[in-house]
C-alpha cells in the first residue's frame, strides 16, 4: 500500500488524465452526432478526407454539370421554337408558290401572291433577329461563328453543319466558264392607223395589242408594268400618249438604275424598240439567273407585251478558293459553283458573292434605219403628171404647160449607206426646189418658170420608199423612172401609178335642150370649159366659120347666134373640144334635157369650170343654162401611192457623223490600240457628213487591234455600240480618248451618243480577306475538364437560307422559287434534327451525371458520415466513463486529507 504524498497526488492526476481522455472522446462523440459527419478534420481522418473532399469536388462538379445540360437545353428549345414557326413559314411560301404555278392566275393575281411571300420572307428576319436566350442572339449565327469581311460583295452565312475553325483567310473568286445572258422578243407590233409595223414615233395608244377583242383600249388610264429582277422590283408607268420610244427608254433605265435609287441595278442591259421586226427586245447585261427580267401587272398589258424567252439564261460558272492565313500548316480549299454560293470552303459557312461587272461605255444613240446602196449608183427621177401651170393669171388665157410637173432626179452613191430618213428629207428638200433650174436635183430639161413643183412628199413604211401625191382621187398621178440599181436596190419600178376613190366635179345646166337651143343675138358666142390642169385650149382663137375647124385648130367652143341647135350637137361640141384639148370631162345629156358637164376625175383635184371666152365680152351662158365663171371640185379619194420594195439584203442600220474621226482604247492593263478612223473610203477625211452602217463599224473595229486587248465591243438590241471589259471586277478598266481633239469629241458624241474622252471601271471584287471567330457554344456537363458538349446555332435569317429575292410572279419564277424554298425547308429541318439530338444527348447526359452523383454521394457517405449507432454507444460509453471519472477523481482529491489528520 502506497503511502501518503502531499506534492504529488498520483491518484488524482491517473484519475485526471483518464478524465481528460474521456472528455474528449465524449467531445468528438457530441461534435459528429451534431454534425452527423464521421470526419470534421484532418485529423479525424486524414486519409478519408483527402479521398471524401475530392468526392465531394467531383459530387459539386456533377450537379453544376446537370444545371448547364438542362441551360443548354432551354436554349435549345428556344431556338427550336423559332425554328418550328420558321417552318411554318416556309410551308405557307411553298404553298403560296404552288399556287402561283397555275395559269388559272392572272399576272395581277400573282402580284398579290407577291406581297404575301414579302411579308414572310420579312417575317423569317424578324424572328432570326429578336429570338434571344439571356438577351443573346439565338438565330443571328453568333452562336456558331463571327465572321467579317473587307468588303460587303462577300457576305458569310453561319450554317453550323461542320466544326468551324477559327482565323483569318483569303478567298478568291475566279470566272471558269462563261454563262449565257438572256434574250426576250416581243410580239410583233403594229400600228392600228396605217397596219404596218409600229414605228418608234407610233404611241403606244396606237398600237393594235393595245386594243382587246371587244375594241377597248388597254390604255384607257396608266396602267403600272412591274419589273422584277436582279433580287429587285421597280415600277413603270404606261400611257396611251407615250411614243414607243418614250417607252422603252423609261423601261430601260428603271432596269438600269441603281437599286438604292429605285432601279434594278442592272447596268448595261438593254430594252429597245427594233422598228424593223416591230418587237420589244430586252437583252441582260449579266450572265444567269441574275441577270433575268420578269414582267408582272394588268394581264392585258402582258398579253399586249407577250414578252417571250429567245434566249434562256445559263448561270456562269466559277472557281471559290479560301486560303488559311498565319497558321503553321497551311490550308486551300477550292469549289466550284454557278449560283454565286459556295458551300463547304470554309467549314460550317456559306460565302455568298456578288457577282463583279466589267467596265462599259454604253452609247445612247441607236443607229437608224438604213439602206446601203453596192457598187452601182442609183439613180430615179419622177413627176407629179397631174401638175398645173404656175402661171395663174387671170388677165390673159391660161397656156397649159402640159401635164406634167417639174421633174426630179435623186442620186445615191454607190459604196454608200443611207438613212432612210435622210433619203426622205433628200426628196422633200428636191421637191420643193424643182423648179429651180439651178439646183442640182431639179431635171433640167423640164424645168421652167411656168411649171409647178411636183405635189408629192417621200417617207418611209419601215425599209419601203413611199412617194405620195398631194392630190387625190384619180388625179393624183405619179410617173417615175429608174436605173437597174433603183429597181434592184429600191424596188422602184418604171411606170405610172394613179390614185382612187373620190368625187367627181360635175357642172349641171338649168335648161332642157333636148328640143334643141338657140343662142339669142347676133354672131358668135365664144366659150371655154377648163378642167383641174387648167387646160383650156391648145391654140389661139379661130376664125374659121366652121365650129369643128375652129376648135380643131386649137380655138374656143363657138355656137352661132340666132340659130337652131340641137341637142346632139351642143353634146358632140363640147366633147369634140374635150378630146383635142386634153380637157379631163365629158359633156352629157341628164334624163331630164339638161346639159351636164362631168370631169373624168376624181378627187381633190378634179376641176370643171366654164366660162365666156375674153374675145366675146358680151356673151351669156344663159341659153346653156349655165352662168359665165361657173365651176365645181371635186373631193376625198386617195392619193397615188408609189411603193418600192427595198432589197433585204440592202437594209441595215447606221450611225450618222459630221465627219469622220478618230479614237483609241486602252485596257486595265494599259494596252492600247492603234488609232481607230470611224469612216469609208467612200468619205472624205474631213467636212463631209455621212452615215456608217452598223455592219462597217463592226468590220472596222473588228479590223482594228482592239483584240488584243481586254477590251471587246457590241452593238445592243436597241442598236447602240458598246464598249466593255472581257475581265470583270474592280480591276477592269476601259479608257477611250481622241488625243483630247474638241472636234472628234463633239462629233462622237454625236454620233454614238459616248463621250470617247472617259474612262469606266469595273464594279466588284475578286479577292477578299475573311476573320472568322469561333462562337460554337459548349456547355460543361462533367465534373472534371474538357468535359464539355458543344453545339452550334446556325444563321436563320432570309439571306442565310437563300430566300432573298423570292419571286412568284411568273411561272418560272415561281418554278424557281419552289426549289429554293424546299432547300429553305431541308436547312431548317436539318438544323432542327440536329438541335434535337442535341438535346437527346443532353438528356442522357443529365440521366448519366444523375446516377453517377447518387453513386458518388453514396461513396463519400461512407467515408465520412458518422455511423449514428456505433457512435452513440461510443457517445455513452464516453459519458459514463467521464461520469465515473468525475467521481474517482474526487476520491482521488480526498485521500489527502487522510494524512492531515496524522499531522493533527
Amino acid at each position: 500500500m502506497e503511502g501518503f504524498r502531499i506534492n504529488n497526488n498520483v491518484n488524482a492526476l491517473v484519475a485526471n488524465g483518464n478524465l481528460r481522455q474521456h472528455q474528449l472522446g465524449l467531445s468528438k462523440s457530441i461534435e459528429r452526432l451534431s454534425s452527423g459527419l464521421r470526419i470534421n478534420r484532418g485529423a479525424d481522418d486524414a486519409a478519408g478526407l483527402t479521398v471524401s473532399e475530392k468526392l465531394r469536388a467531383q459530387i459539386t462538379g456533377l450537379e453544376r454539370g446537370i444545371g448547364n445540360a438542362q441551360d443548354a437545353t432551354s436554349l435549345i428549345q428556344t431556338a427550336e421554337g423559332a425554328l418550328n414557326e420558321d417552318h411554318a413559314i416556309l410551308n405557307r411560301m411553298r404553298e403560296l408558290s404552288i399556287q402561283a404555278q397555275s395559269d388559272a392566275l392572272t399576272s395581277g393575281d400573282r402580284l398579290e401572291i407577291q406581297k404575301e411571300v414579302e411579308q414572310l420572307v420579312s417575317e423569317i428576319d424578324r424572328i432570326a433577329e429578336t429570338t434571344e436566350f439571356n438577351t443573346k442572339k439565338a438565330l443571328d449565327g453568333s452562336m456558331a461563328a463571327l465572321v467579317s469581311t473587307d468588303h460587303s460583295d462577300l457576305v458569310a452565312y453561319q450554317t453550323g453543319e461542320k466544326t468551324i475553325t477559327g482565323g483569318d483567310y483569303t478567298v478568291k473568286v475566279t470566272k471558269e466558264e462563261s454563262g449565257v445572258r438572256q434574250i426576250q422578243n416581243s410580239a410583233i407590233q403594229r400600228d392600228s392607223d396605217s397596219g404596218n409595223v409600229a414605228s418608234l414615233s407610233t404611241k403606244l395608244g396606237k398600237l393594235e395589242s393595245m386594243t382587246d377583242l371587244s375594241g377597248n383600249s388597254r390604255l384607257d388610264s396608266p396602267e403600272t408594268l412591274v419589273l422584277k429582277g436582279n433580287e429587285q422590283t421597280t415600277e413603270v408607268i404606261m400611257s396611251s400618249d407615250q411614243t414607243l420610244e418614250e417607252f422603252t427608254l423609261k423601261v430601260e433605265e428603271a432596269i438600269a438604275k441603281d437599286s438604292a435609287d429605285g432601279g434594278l441595278g442592272m447596268t448595261g442591259a438593254t430594252f429597245a424598240y427594233n422598228a424593223t421586226s416591230g418587237q420589244f427586245i430586252f437583252e441582260a447585261s449579266r450572265e444567269g439567273a441574275i441577270g433575268e427580267l420578269s414582267f408582272g401587272g394588268d394581264e392585258g398589258i402582258l398579253k399586249a407585251l407577250a414578252m417571250q424567252e429567245t434566249t434562256e439564261s445559263e448561270d456562269a460558272a466559277f472557281k471559290v478558293t479560301a486560303s488559311s492565313v498565319g497558321l503553321a500548316t497551311a490550308t486551300t480549299v477550292s469549289e466550284n459553283t454557278t449560283n454565286g454560293r459556295a458551300t463547304g470552303v470554309l467549314a460550317g459557312i456559306d460565302l455568298q458573292f456578288e457577282l463583279s461587272s466589267e467596265a462599259r461605255h454604253d452609247g445612247t444613240i441607236a443607229a437608224s434605219e438604213a439602206i446601203t446602196v453596192s457598187t452601182n449608183d442609183v439613180v430615179f427621177t419622177f413627176f407629179d403628171t397631174n401638175a398645173s401651170t404656175t402661171e395663174d393669171d387671170a388677165s390673159e388665157d391660161l397656156v397649159g404647160a402640159g401635164n406634167k410637173s417639174a421633174g426630179v432626179t435623186i442620186t445615191l452613191t454607190a459604196s454608200r449607206t443611207y438613212t432612210t430618213a435622210s433619203i426622205s428629207t433628200m426628196i422633200n428638200n428636191a421637191v420643193s426646189a424643182a423648179n429651180d433650174g439651178g439646183n442640182a436635183l431639179t431635171v433640167a430639161a423640164n424645168t421652167s418658170s411656168n411649171m409647178q413643183n411636183p405635189g408629192i412628199s417621200a417617207s418611209f413604211d419601215g425599209y419601203n420608199l413611199v412617194l405620195t401625191s398631194s392630190a387625190t382621187g384619180t388625179t393624183g398621178e405619179i410617173s417615175v423612172a429608174g436605173n437597174q440599181a433603183a429597181q434592184d436596190i429600191l424596188g422602184i419600178v418604171d411606170g405610172k401609178t394613179t390614185g382612187s376613190g373620190g368625187e367627181t366635179a360635175v357642172l349641171l345646166g338649168t335648161i332642157d335642150i333636148s328640143q334643141g337651143i338657140t343662142i339669142n343675138g347676133t354672131g358668135t358666142l365664144e366659150l371655154q370649159v377648163g378642167d383641174g390642169d387648167f387646160n383650156i385650149n391648145q391654140g389661139s382663137t379661130g376664125s374659121g366659120s366652121g365650129m369643128s375647124d375652129t376648135i380643131a385648130n386649137g380655138g374656143n367652143i363657138q355656137f352661132n347666134r340666132g340659130v337652131a341647135i340641137s341637142a346632139t350637137s351642143v353634146v358632140n361640141t363640147f366633147n369634140t373640144y374635150f378630146s383635142a384639148n386634153n380637157i379631163k370631162a365629158e359633156a352629157t345629156q341628164t334624163s331630164d334635157g339638161k346639159l351636164e358637164i362631168r370631169s373624168t376625175e376624181t378627187g381633190t383635184d378634179s376641176k370643171v369650170s366654164i366660162s365666156v371666152a375674153a374675145a366675146d365680152p358680151t356673151g351669156s351662158l344663159a341659153n346653156l343654162g349655165f352662168v359665165n365663171g361657173q365651176n365645181d371640185v371635186g373631193q376625198g379619194g386617195n392619193a397615188a401611192v408609189l411603193t418600192g420594195i427595198t432589197n433585204d439584203a440592202q437594209e441595215t442600220h447606221a450611225f450618222t457623223f459630221a465627219e469622220t474621226f478618230r479614237f483609241q482604247v486602252t485596257d486595265k492593263n494599259g494596252a492600247q490600240t492603234n488609232s481607230i478612223q470611224i469612216g469609208t473610203t467612200s468619205v472624205n477625211l474631213t467636212g463631209e457628213s455621212f452615215s456608217i452602217s452598223k455592219e462597217a463599224v463592226t468590220s472596222i473595229l473588228n479590223g482594228s487591234n482592239l483584240s488584243t486587248t481586254d477590251v471587246d465591243f457590241g452593238i445592243d438590241a436597241g442598236n447602240r455600240l458598246d464598249f466593255f471589259s472581257r475581265s470583270t471586277g474592280e480591276e477592269s478598266r476601259v479608257v477611250l480618248t481622241t488625243g483630247n481633239n474638241a472636234t472628234y469629241q463633239s462629233i462622237s458624241r454625236n454620233g454614238f451618243g459616248m463621250d470617247f474622252e472617259s474612262s469606266d471601271q469595273g464594279e466588284g471584287k475578286t479577292d477578299f480577306n475573311v476573320h472568322v471567330t469561333d462562337k460554337t457554344l459548349r456547355f460543361e456537363v462533367g465534373a472534371n475538364k474538357q468535359q464539355f458538349m458543344s453545339f452550334q446555332v446556325r444563321s436563320a435569317t432570309s439571306d442565310s437560307l437563300g430566300l432573298r429575292g423570292t419571286d412568284v410572279t411568273n411561272i418560272d419564277a415561281a418554278t424557281r422559287a419552289l426549289g429554293k424554298i424546299d432547300d429553305a425547308i431541308q436547312a431548317v429541318s436539318s438544323e432542327r434534327s440536329k438541335l434535337g439530338s442535341v438535346q437527346n444527348r443532353l438528356a442522357s447526359t443529365i440521366n448519366n451525371q444523375t446516377v453517377t452523383k447518387a453513386n458518388l454521394a453514396g461513396f463519400e457517405s461512407s467515408i465520412r458520415d458518422v455511423d449514428l449507432a456505433k457512435e452513440t454507444v461510443e457517445f455513452t460509453r464516453n459519458q459514463i466513463l467521464s461520469q465515473a471519472g468525475t467521481a474517482q477523481l474526487a476520491q482521488a482529491k480526498a485521500l489527502p486529507q487522510g494524512g492531515l489528520q496524522l499531522l493533527g
